[in-house]
């Protein structure tokens, strides 16, 4: 889903997403600063970010053009704490478990089987340190069946010179619980059309009850459940993004 075409344009695309405050909310519930696991890095903003309180941070993801535009970043900004790994979690080779674990962005809504989420979450629970902290977010689909994805959606993205439009056509099933996202891109210098570009990102819509159980069944035991980055109050059935924090338990 993650092409070199999207890849190259990620950052630009979501500039406006508050990579600082999920990452207070990272540090505030690790217990220790040792070591870090980003699972689905992207381009490693997350990563890039905690690398400054982390001793050793481990960035993961199945897009390689993902990896690429992270590895540049980070030899950009000369940091020499993170490593990376493009391919599936469960092939890393592990030599001592991690602390904490991250999966941001909806990961979890990538993947799109029971099985498949099984696998996910006790491959999670194997790579962290007992007593470590499992934290991801992810789409409500209890809230998306209260209240449907909009159909459609338009942004506008200002950088300097130039503007990146975007429109994005959601097709909802509920019966089935996934969402389909279907977005153009148009990027325009001034007001000249330079380049263009169409991506698609199928989520499947779990419940906050299903990923609990998952969780618990898995050996991960589910502290708090927020409403996506905001620790003041615990998330009801109408929140539309979560925060889960875990902890692998004993």
């Amino acid at each position: 889903m993650y092409s070199e075409k999207l890849s190259t344009y990620y950052d630009n695309l979501y500039s406006q997403k508050d990579y600082k405050s999920e990452c207070d909310l990272i540090i505030k519930y690790s217990k220790t600063k040792d070591s870090l696991l980003d699972i689905g890095c992207g381009t490693m903003t997350h990563s890039i970010i905690l690398s400054d309180f982390f001793k050793d941070v481990l960035s993961t993801d199945l897009s390689a053009p993902m990896i690429n535009v992270g590895i540049k970043k980070i030899t950009e900004k000369g940091i020499n704490n993170v490593t990376t790994f493009n391919g599936p979690i469960s092939d890393i080779k592990l030599n001592t478990p991690f602390n904490t674990i991250i999966s941001m962005f909806n990961v979890v809504n990538h993947i799109n089987t029971v099985n498949n989420l099984i696998s996910y979450f006790k491959t999670v629970s194997n790579l962290l340190s007992k007593d470590g902290v499992f934290i991801f977010d992810c789409w409500n689909g209890t809230a998306c069946r209260i209240n449907p994805p909009k159909e459609i959606m338009e942004k506008s993205i200002s950088h300097d010179f130039y503007t990146i439009l975007t429109k994005t056509k959601t097709e909802t099933n509920l019966f089935e619980s996934w969402s389909l996202m279907n977005t153009d891109v148009n990027l325009y210098f001034e007001s000249e059309l330079v380049d263009n570009f169409s991506f698609s990102l199928l989520q499947k819509l779990w419940t906050p009850d299903v990923l609990k159980d998952i969780c618990e069944m898995c050996g991960l035991s589910v502290v708090k459940i927020i409403p996506y980055f905001d620790d003041s109050i615990l998330a009801n059935e109408k929140d539309y993004r979560l925060t889960f924090i875990c902890e692998k338990l004993n």
